[in-house]
């Protein structure tokens, strides 16, 4: 018990938690204290300010209040302590709560500078012009990326096995009718903009989230082009709804220019390759010529394509109306021997891909297949198409 500090009396309020450590209870609110309990509060105080000389030190030092409690009064309690020390902020060393780990970084820094000093000491002249001039010297030149369609391993085996067999036989697809379908939307407008300098706005062109768009389907031959199919870009183009395409446009066209023998050329799409579309070319009658997957680069349809969005590019379409009056327009401008050109591209596309061994291919274009848009319909100021190569 600390000196001076009375008995606690009997009835509801006990003091006894800053008297006895082994009996830690809590007060009642100081408004409900009797003289009694305030004068063991006070006299408790009183027996930690004994200590004010020997406290302060310890904390100065980065004692923990534990260490500094087991050397004092076994009646003074860890709260009493701790609301004492409350009172004297000053008497608090600044320490840190956890201490210092230094990053990994810093630790390496030493290491790092050496290093640096060391590269510089042995080939002082490794400079930015320095590199630029060595990746001269060897021909080296900077490109923008280009993209292509990505080809596994064993899909490049049927690619190159294909194109072997084709050239061993001196196919000429003559009597192939190559289809496939595609999406135009509106809003695709050239890369490029001319615009004075000073005006960095002028360079900006709103774009709607949402286009408009068109599904087209067609088809191509060495004696022309097929009936073209237009969808909305809300329809999904499933297994039934490509075989009536099929029974309106390709068998029609099939029948009236190869007399109903031609062969069908299509990809390997989930909607073409299905049991019912299957079932409905065996009803049909249909020659379907067998094709690699991962194979775009060997349908001139594909090119058929690019060059109507080209020409689609350059007319500044803004209404769906409009966008399908293009693509009539550009479809019409096929010729037989428009098509027939297209179609002769694939002897010398073939013998690329025996060369890369199955996989992707950079084509020059010879000057009778790089026929724009623009050429076709007899607008050279709507050409867009001058790159010299074709990436596959």
């Amino acid at each position: 018990m600390v000196a001076g500090a009375p008995n606690h009396p009997e009835g509801n309020f006990r003091t006894a938690a800053l008297v006895d450590r082994n009996r830690c209870e809590e007060l009642p609110p100081p408004y409900l204290l009797s003289f009694h309990h305030h004068h063991a509060l006070y006299s408790v105080q009183m027996a930690i300010a004994d200590y004010i000389r020997f406290i302060m030190p310890r904390l100065r030092n980065g004692d923990s209040l534990t260490s500094i409690l087991e050397d004092m009064n076994p009646s003074i309690s860890y709260s009493s302590l701790q609301r004492f020390v409350k009172k004297f902020p000053s008497s608090h060393p600044p320490t840190r709560k956890r201490p210092y780990k230094p990053r990994a970084l810093l630790m390496h820094y030493t290491a790092v500078k050496n290093e640096i000093v060391r590269s510089y000491a042995e080939d002082d002249s490794c400079t930015s012009a320095v590199v630029v001039a060595r990746l001269k010297e060897k021909n080296i030149k900077r490109a923008v990326t280009k993209y292509c369609h990505m080809i596994r391993d064993e899909n490049k085996v049927r690619r190159l096995d294909f194109c072997r067999e084709m050239l061993r036989k001196g196919e000429t697809f003559s009597d192939c009718i190559f289809t496939d379908e595609s999406t135009v939307q509106l809003g695709s407008y050239r890369k490029y903009r001319f615009l004075p300098s000073g005006d960095p706005l002028g360079r900006l062109r709103p774009k709607v989230k949402h286009p408009g768009m068109l599904h087209i389907w067609g088809g191509i031959s060495s004696r022309g082009t097929t009936e073209l199919a237009i969808f909305p870009g809300s329809v999904r183009i499933d297994s039934e709804l490509y075989c009536q395409v099929l029974e309106k446009c390709y068998l029609k066209s099939a029948r009236r220019t190869f007399n109903g023998y031609a062969r069908l050329v299509q990809d390997n799409a989930p909607a073409h390759k299905s049991a019912y579309t299957t079932r409905k070319l065996q009803e049909w009658g249909v020659g379907v010529l067998q094709w690699p997957a991962e194979s775009p680069d060997l349908n001139p349809i594909e090119l058929i394509w690019g060059n109507m969005k080209n020409y689609i590019r350059g007319q500044r379409v803004r209404k769906l109306c409009q966008l399908e009056e293009c693509i009539r327009t550009y479809w019409k401008s096929l010729t037989p021997d428009k098509c027939r050109r297209y179609i002769e591209g694939m002897q010398w596309r073939m013998k690329l891909i025996v060369q890369s061994g199955g996989g992707n291919i950079v084509e020059r274009k010879p000057r009778s297949v790089r026929d724009t848009a623009a050429e076709i319909l007899g607008d050279s100021d709507n050409s867009e198409s001058d790159e010299e190569f074709d990436y596959w």
